[in-house]
């Protein structure tokens, strides 16, 4: 599981980098799709793209239903990895969907096409 969260990790600390590194183009996609406050849905995406990379790299927080965060984690250090499954893993699991979907409801509001 080391192997999976590191990768998975890394993949989203680049995408959050990238981010980073491109506020314009990225704020301008998100203005492009339909989101109010681009400026603040850029610094929101790269902030939580960075922050879930890094968390994923050392193993905190770290539930991965399949099989846990792993003996090289930080959850297992402060013997947390067990606490995180199960119910407690799928109430972050649902508060973390929840939260999505109120960003979403909030600041996304599609051009509606005149012509259709």
């Amino acid at each position: 599981m080391v192997v999976l969260r590191v990768v998975a990790g890394v993949v989203m600390l680049a995408h959050g980098i990238r981010h980073a590194r491109g506020r314009a183009k990225t704020s301008r996609w998100f203005a492009s799709i339909g989101f109010r406050m681009p400026e603040l849905q850029w610094f929101a995406s790269t902030v939580t793209e960075v922050g879930v990379g890094v968390l994923l790299i050392v193993g905190f927080g770290t539930s991965l239903a399949i099989g846990g965060p792993g003996e090289l984690s930080v959850d297992a250090v402060l013997g947390i990895d067990a606490v995180l499954g199960g119910w407690a893993g799928l109430a972050l699991a649902a508060g973390g969907a929840a939260l999505a979907a109120a960003q979403i409801a909030t600041f996304f509001h599609p051009r509606i096409n005149a012509e259709a």
